[in-house]
């Protein structure tokens, strides 16, 4: 029965924020002490604990600011950093990006971004491309996309309406080996 209290905790401290899980674990270590006596202490600890853990686990990290060309490009350049996931519609992957276009032209500059592509061409990783549509601030995007996208390191969000790839990634065991 420990077990599953322990379970539900980390559950619990996942699903709500640190000051919510600061008043459970006081809460817990209290009921423990004055209802169950101290024999029931270390079950109570050990709740306490899985509330801890759930609540440090799922804080997304702190995300550093954005760099200041994503809100002037209209297409970037860069290699495929992730394995492409698909929903039968639409492609998603990040990309690390080495060039971006502008209006006056490209500019070298470095960063991720998390992007939603056509299906077409079906992409992997490692492979370099173009992509066309406009990048967004992760900072813009509403809470669940935001930690979603901080959890996974990237400095913005695309929803890209055209990709070229313009040069293939290596196949075989070299692939393999760099996943």
């Amino acid at each position: 029965m420990t077990g599953l209290a322990i379970g539900a905790a980390v559950l619990v401290g996942a699903a709500t924020d640190a000051w919510t899980v600061v008043l459970l674990l006081s809460g817990t270590v209290l009921s423990g002490a004055a209802m169950r006596g101290p024999r029931q202490m270390g079950a109570a600890a050990a709740i306490a604990v899985g509330l801890a853990v759930g609540a440090w686990r799922s804080d997304p990290p702190i995300s550093p600011e954005a760099p200041d060309w994503i809100d002037m490009v209209s297409a970037l350049r860069g290699r495929v950093d992730s394995i492409p996931s698909s929903n039968g519609r639409r492609q998603h992957f990040v990309v690390r990006v080495d060039e971006a276009g502008r209006a006056g032209g490209t500019a070298a500059v470095a960063g991720t971004i998390w992007v939603s592509a056509p299906l077409h061409p079906a992409l992997e990783r490692g492979d370099r491309v173009w992509l066309v549509g406009d990048v967004q601030r992760v900072e813009d995007q509403s809470s669940g996309f935001r930690g979603s996208f901080q959890s996974r390191r990237v400095d913005g969000f695309m929803v890209a309406g055209a990709v070229r790839r313009d040069e293939a990634s290596r196949r075989g065991w070299s692939t393999i080996v760099q996943i």
